[in-house]
C-alpha cells in the first residue's frame, strides 16, 4: 500500500480518517499490517499491499448482510480470475473506454482516478499509463489480487478491496471516476451511482456504463406484456439457478449456449424467411445470450459467463440514468455517448443550483459498427 493512499481512503463504517497501527514496511510501502479507524473501533487489514476495507474480510458481521451480494462477489471473483484475466490484455482497452466514457488519453493526465468495480484492473491500467498522478483500483472481489499481479509495479496505481456500496473513499477526493459495467450488478444500482458521484471532486467527471433495457417501437408496444410474463415466469427464474450452479457446469453451459447460436440459430438466420421464422421460434425456449459477430468464440462465451454469474443484472432507461445526475448535486453537464448505455458528467463549482442540465446525446450506433472501428475483442485470425 503506498502511502499516500491514506489521503484518500475513508473508514466505511463512519467516514473516520485512517492511520497505520500495524504494518510491515516494504521500501515505503505497507504489504501487510492494519488501519485503525480515528472515528470509530473499526479495523482494516492490509494483506499483499491491499487494504481489505470489507467487514467481513476483518472478522466482522457485514451491514445488511445478504447472501446474494457475497455470492455476486465470489462468482465475478472466478469469472474475472478463470474467464476474463486470459484474454483481458487482448482487448484494445484504450479505445473501450474512450468509446464508453468519450474522454481522451490527456483527460486522465495528472488526475486522481478511481475505477469502481476495477475486476482484473484494465481500464486501471489504461488511466495510469495515460498519465494520472494516481488511480485507486476498488473491487469487493478477489479479483483485486489478480489486477494487481497484471499490474507493473512502476505504475501509479493502488489497489483496495472495498464495496461501492460502502465505498470507503473521502468525500470530494476524485478527479476521474468511472465504473464501466458494474453497477447493474450490485444490489441498488442508483445507491451505488449516488455513492461514488459523492467522492468526486468540484470540476471533476464520473463516466457509466450500464446495461440498457431494449427500446420497444410504438408498434410493437402489445407485445410488452407476453416478454414480461415469459421474462418473469422462464427465463429469469432459470437464470438465478444456473448463477447457483458451481463454476465448471455453468461454464460450460454458457459453452452450450455458444454452440446452439453457431450450429443452429445463425445457420437458420441465414435461410430465408423460414429460417427466421423458426429461429423465433426456437428462442421463445431457449435462454437467452449475448453473441456479438465480430468477437471470438472464447469472448462471446466470456460475456455469457458474465452475464449467468451474478443474482443481479439490471437494465436501464436513459431517461433514469440522466436523472441520477440531474438529482446529484454538482453535475450540470452530461454527455451521452454512441455506446449504449454509456453517460459522462461534469461537476461545476460554479454552476448555480437551478441551472438547467445540459445534456449532448451522441447518435447511438450499432455495437456491430462501433466493434468495427476496433474497440472491442478482434476476432482469432
Amino acid at each position: 500500500m503506498h502511502p499516500d493512499l491514506l489521503n484518500y481512503l475513508a473508514c466505511p463504517k463512519c467516514g473516520g480518517e485512517l492511520r497505520v497501527t500495524r504494518g510491515a514496511l516494504d521500501n515505503g510501502h505497507v504489504e501487510e499490517g492494519e488501519l485503525a479507524c480515528q472515528g470509530c473501533p473499526a479495523r482494516y487489514a492490509v494483506r499483499n499491499g491491499i487494504p481489505r476495507m470489507i467487514a467481513a474480510l476483518n472478522g466482522e458481521s457485514a451491514r445488511g448482510a445478504d447472501d446474494r451480494v457475497d455470492l455476486t462477489v465470489s462468482q465475478y471473483s472466478a469469472y474475472q480470475g478463470e474467464v476474463y484475466a486470459p484474454m483481458a490484455e487482448s482487448l484494445q482497452n484504450e479505445a473501450i473506454l474512450k468509446a464508453r466514457t468519450g474522454l481522451d488519453a490527456w483527460d486522465y493526465k495528472d488526475k486522481v482516478c478511481l475505477d469502481a468495480g476495477c475486476g482484473i484492473g484494465r481500464f486501471s491500467r489504461v488511466m495510469a499509463r495515460a498519465g494520472a498522478r494516481r488511480v485507486i483500483a476498488l473491487d469487493a472481489g478477489d479479483s483485486i489480487d489478480a489486477a494487481k499481479k497484471l499490474t507493473d509495479p512502476a505504475l501509479p496505481v493502488s489497489f483496495v478491496q472495498g464495496h461501492i456500496l460502502e465505498l470507503p473513499l473521502k468525500k470530494g477526493c476524485i478527479d476521474r471516476a468511472i465504473s464501466i459495467g458494474v453497477l447493474h450488478h450490485t444490489a441498488h444500482p442508483e445507491n451505488g451511482f449516488r455513492s461514488i458521484a459523492k467522492a468526486v471532486a468540484e470540476d471533476g467527471t464520473l463516466s457509466i456504463y450500464l446495461y440498457t433495457r431494449a427500446y420497444v417501437p410504438w408498434h410493437k408496444v402489445a407485445s410488452v406484456p407476453f416478454w414480461q410474463i415469459r421474462f418473469a415466469l422462464w427465463s429469469e427464474p432459470l437464470r438465478r439457478l444456473i448463477v447457483r450452479l458451481p463454476n465448471t457446469p455453468r461454464l460450460a453451459f454458457c459453452k452450450a449456449l455458444y454452440v446452439i447460436r453457431m450450429k443452429v440459430l445463425e445457420p437458420l438466420k441465414r435461410a430465408g424467411a423460414p429460417g427466421r421464422f423458426l429461429t423465433r421460434m426456437l428462442q421463445l425456449f431457449l435462454l437467452p445470450d449475448i453473441y456479438k459477430p465480430l468477437e471470438n468464440a472464447a469472448s462471446n462465451i466470456a460475456r455469457n459467463f458474465d452475464a449467468y454469474s451474478t443474482p443481479y443484472n439490471y437494465n436501464h432507461e436513459l431517461e433514469e440514468l440522466v436523472d441520477w445526475f440531474a438529482t446529484e448535486p454538482g453535475f450540470n453537464e452530461l454527455r451521452v455517448t454512441p455506446y449504449r448505455l454509456s453517460i459522462t458528467g461534469w461537476k461545476n463549482s460554479a454552476a448555480a443550483p437551478d441551472e438547467p442540465l445540459r445534456v449532448t446525446l451522441h447518435r447511438a450506433r450499432s455495437i456491430a459498427a462501433l466493434e468495427a472501428d476496433g474497440v472491442e475483442h478482434q476476432p482469432a485470425a
